[in-house]
């Protein structure tokens, strides 16, 4: 049988650190992608930032949550299409 093994930046990868590797990258493309939408909307507002937090139980099941300025946080729920 022929033995195969994976190394990516210097790190063997197993099963695991594949699982790990590839939410990873998942949270980053998600990230970016929000962040994207959020490009013409100001991040603070007199010394008070906008704050976007995504939560779920698992990749599948994810939300935004946003809290900071009003006048903030509804100008991002127009930019990501909540309202």
């Amino acid at each position: 049988m022929i033995e195969i093994t994976m190394t990516i930046n210097g790190r063997p990868l197993t099963a695991n650190s594949l699982k790990d590797e590839l939410e990873k990258a998942a949270l980053e493309s998600v990230k970016e992608h929000i962040r994207e939408q959020l490009s013409g909307v100001p991040h603070e507002l007199d010394g008070e930032r906008l704050i976007i937090e995504i939560v779920g139980p698992d990749l599948h099941n994810l939300s935004v949550q946003l809290s900071g300025p009003d006048s903030l946080v509804e100008q991002a729920k127009v930019a990501l299409g909540a309202e």
